[in-house]
């Protein structure tokens, strides 16, 4: 047998014997009543500050009635089954109360339907109940809710928004409803934004849509949705959100991988060429060597010389773009380097743009390669003074910074830590955003033909990324350019700058064996030192030179070895001859002018390297500090 179900009922009605009837029936049909009876009006109210399930009332009472008590049940806002139970109500005025929010009525002499009707009214007041519990969620949810979430007609107009796109784009809801949602669009994604409109109007779902809506700065953000079509209601629902900073990140990944690939062959070329520049320039030395100015032919043989530096200069900005020159990073304190440049830079630009340099007095040291930090310094300074043409000012201001895990900044790669940063700002013409998403890109310019190669910010972001920093710019058309350069930051101490100047070439007698794959080059070197006086050995890879390096019955003072050969490094063949020939000396060349180019391979402590195209006398500059200098012998 079932336990009776609790029911707190409010009784309306002025006859005791009527109630006990009432709760009589109740209990027949399986209820628990906990009843209260009131005749009043004021009983009412204050009953009512209390929890009911159900509320039975009389139509008429000597000083209240059935039609007072649901207006005072309506104003209260209470959704209790309001169920009429009388002897006298007609069917006329049965029916008025219905309309006017009474769940049910009955005559007191007809009860057999009141508890089938009870349960019908409390089991729906529970559905209700839950209904509205569950649209309190969703209003919870549409209100909180960080996403932005819309309806629109399909007239084109949204129909609700919730307070995220307020906080997204600036406009207030109002000023968003009163307007054809299109005219916020960005006009170069109206066209998409039209095709994705009409597949929702046929009916179809568009998931990750993309576009630009303007903000109340007149800025855009971009917003990607997810949109559902209602065709009975006519209307769309949807939920957007703001990935601005999400695209920004793509965009930079993309922008990155891309610089990678173009770096990759800009670094391969270069390396090429390095050699074939190797030979023109190194016969062009060795052609005018003993010619006087007068020399029909020292004129044309000095023009290719030139062309071979500037041709030099090209690759070395190649290299610097992909990240593959060798650096020499000193500890610096970038103060002194741009205090340093001040007068430089004032002389190179034009007399009506003037050149300020503010320093951090409590700046850290960085360590980088200090000349190409300047060149980098030095090209940002010349892109600055061609975006003045009537004149203005570059500042160049130095700050310490610090980045944290979850830094906007670390959208640029940065490892969180101490940073130095180096602000290049003008005043000039600005970029609009389509050039400034390829500044950095090889040989893009702004610039007339024949006035730039489009590697100078190339060849910047190149020297900062291998440094371990970062580059951000920031621009707008009319309103200048700030590049923001990211240095990581080092407790050593700065270095004294200036070095000794290197002695000048001499000759020798030494022996020295040439490894060397491009038999051009291998030719023009070993032609040079046996000039200089130098006994010369000569392979062309590390297979040939292994023998040769073990079974020579003679002294080997020098290996002059390149750095990348077919199926051994010259690294590696370094690592085999050395327990053998503990006292020679090793000096690396590559048109690669980075030894980190080697592929996770280490030099010798005291190897020495030398980036192609190198001249005459900078090999045997270099040949005879190697030979001069004391050697850390290897026990074998």
């Amino acid at each position: 047998m079932e336990s009776p179900k609790p029911l707190r009922v409010l009784i309306v009605e002025d006859v005791e014997a009527d109630v006990l009837l009432l709760v009589r029936e109740l209990r027949k049909n399986g209820f628990d009543p906990d009843y209260r009876r009131i005749e009043t009006s004021q009983d009412m109210r204050e009953a009512l500050r209390e929890p009911w399930d159900l509320i039975l009332s009389d139509f008429t009472l000597p000083r209240f009635n059935g039609v007072e008590a649901l207006k005072i049940l309506k104003a209260h806002e209470l959704d209790i089954p309001f169920i009429v139970v009388s002897g006298t109500i007609g069917e006329n005025v049965a029916v008025s109360m219905m309309r006017e929010g009474a769940h049910d009525y009955f005559l007191k002499g007809r009860l057999s339907r009141l508890a089938p009707a009870i349960e019908r009214e409390l089991r729906e007041a529970k559905e209700r109940h839950a209904r509205r519990e569950a649209e309190k969620q969703r209003d919870r949810l549409f209100n909180l809710a960080l996403d932005m979430f819309c309806v629109a007609g399909f007239d084109g107009y949204f129909k609700q928004l919730n307070p995220a796109w307020e906080q997204a784009l600036g406009w207030n809801i109002e000023e968003l409803l009163s307007k054809p949602f299109i005219e916020w669009v960005h006009p170069e994604d109206v066209a998409s934004t039209e095709h994705a409109l009409q597949q929702l109007l046929e009916g179809q779902i568009v998931k990750n849509f993309r576009n630009r809506y303007r903000c109340k700065d007149d800025s855009y953000r971009w917003i990607s949705w997810n949109s559902f079509p209602l065709m009975k209601e006519r209307s769309v629902f949807a939920v957007a959100r703001d990935v601005t900073e999400q695209k920004s990140l793509e965009d930079q990944l993309r922008q990155s991988q891309k610089m990678e690939a173009v770096g990759q062959l800009a670094g391969g070329v270069a390396h090429d060429f390095n050699n074939q520049l190797t030979v023109i320039s190194g016969y062009t030395e060795l052609l005018m060597h003993g010619l006087t100015d007068g020399d029909p032919t020292h004129s044309p043989l000095e023009a290719i010389r030139q062309a071979c530096q500037r041709a030099r200069s090209l690759t070395e900005q190649l290299l610097a773009f992909s990240r593959k020159q060798m650096l020499r990073p000193e500890v610096l304190n970038l103060n002194t380097v741009l205090t340093s440049m001040n007068d430089p830079l004032n002389r190179m630009v034009s007399e009506r743009v003037d050149v300020a340099v503010i320093t951090d007095g409590a700046l850290r040291n960085v360590k980088v390669d200090r000349r190409q930090f300047e060149q980098a310094i030095f090209n940002m300074v010349i892109n600055a003074r061609d975006a003045m043409p009537a004149g203005g000012k570059v500042t160049l201001e130095t700050a310490n910074v610090r980045v944290e895990n979850g830094d906007a900044r670390l959208a640029l790669d940065l490892t969180a830590g101490p940073y130095v940063i180096v602000i290049v700002r003008d005043t000039g013409e600005g970029m609009l955003p389509e050039v400034r998403e390829q500044i950095f890109e090889p040989f893009f310019t702004t610039k007339e033909q024949g006035k730039g190669t489009g590697l100078g910010l190339s060849m910047v972001y190149g020297f900062i990324r291998q440094s371990g920093g970062a580059i951000r710019v920031e621009s707008r058309p009319g309103r200048g350019t700030q590049f923001t350069l990211y240095f990581p930051a080092t407790d050593e101490p700065a270095e004294i700058i200036g070095k000794p100047a290197a002695p000048p070439p001499h000759a020798g007698d030494e022996t020295i064996l040439v490894v060397e794959d491009d038999e051009s080059v291998r030719q023009w070197i070993v032609r040079v030192l046996r000039e200089a006086g130098y006994t010369v050995l000569e392979t062309a890879n590390a297979r040939e030179a292994m023998p040769l390096g073990r079974e020579y019955a003679g002294r080997i003072d020098l290996m002059i070895a390149d750095v990348i050969m077919p199926g051994m490094t010259g690294p590696e063949l370094a690592e085999h001859l050395l327990p053998i020939r503990n006292d020679m000396r090793v000096l690396f060349i590559s048109g690669y002018t980075q030894v980190a180019a080697l592929d996770g391979a280490m030099m010798p402590e005291d190897a020495a390297f030398l980036g192609k195209p190198f001249s005459h006398d900078e090999l045997l500059q270099e040949i005879r500090i190697l030979l001069d200098a004391s050697v850390k012998t290897i026990e074998p």
